[in-house]
C-alpha cells in the first residue's frame, strides 16, 4: 500500500478552513469588544447564552460536547471485541445522569451557579476551586 501526502487541493481546503476559523472568531471577538448590547456581553452572558435559549439546542449542545468522535467511533470496535457487556457503561452513564438531574441540579438553579467548581467556591474556598481545577486537569 503506498503512502498518502497531502497534494494542493488538500492545503487549499484545510488552510482555507483555518481562514475561514480565524476571520470568524476575530470578528466576533471585535464586534463584542465595539458593539455592546444594552444589556452588556460578560462572561455570564456569552456562557449561560443569557438565559434564552430553548431547551432543545441546549441539550443538542450539551450531547454534542458530551459524546466526542472517538466515542463514535470506538463503540462499535468495543461492542464487536468484548459483546454486550458494554451495555453495562451505557447503563451506569443513564444511571449517574438521573442521579445528577435530581440531586444536583436543583441545588444548582437554587443557587444560580453555573458550574460546579463556582459552587465548590461558594460553598468552602477559593482555595478548594482551585484544588479541584488542578486535579481535574492532572486526571484529563
Amino acid at each position: 500500500m503506498g503512502k498518502f501526502y497531502f497534494d494542493i487541493a488538500d492545503y487549499v481546503v484545510f488552510s482555507g478552513m483555518l481562514l475561514v476559523s480565524a476571520i470568524t472568531g476575530i470578528y466576533y471577538g471585535c464586534r463584542s469588544r465595539y458593539c455592546k448590547s444594552e444589556e452588556g456581553s460578560d462572561l455570564k452572558e456569552y456562557l449561560t447564552g443569557n438565559k434564552s435559549m430553548q431547551a432543545f439546542p441546549v441539550a443538542m449542545s450539551l450531547v454534542a460536547s458530551y459524546i466526542s468522535g472517538v466515542t463514535i467511533l470506538g463503540t462499535p470496535a468495543e461492542i464487536y471485541n468484548f459483546g454486550t457487556q458494554y451495555w453495562f457503561i451505557a447503563f451506569s452513564i443513564w444511571f449517574s445522569g438521573a442521579i445528577v438531574a435530581y440531586v444536583y441540579l436543583p441545588v444548582f438553579c437554587k443557587l444560580q451557579v453555573n458550574s460546579s467548581y463556582e459552587y465548590l467556591e461558594m460553598r468552602f474556598s477559593r482555595e478548594v476551586r482551585m484544588l479541584a481545577s488542578v486535579l481535574f486537569v492532572m486526571d484529563e
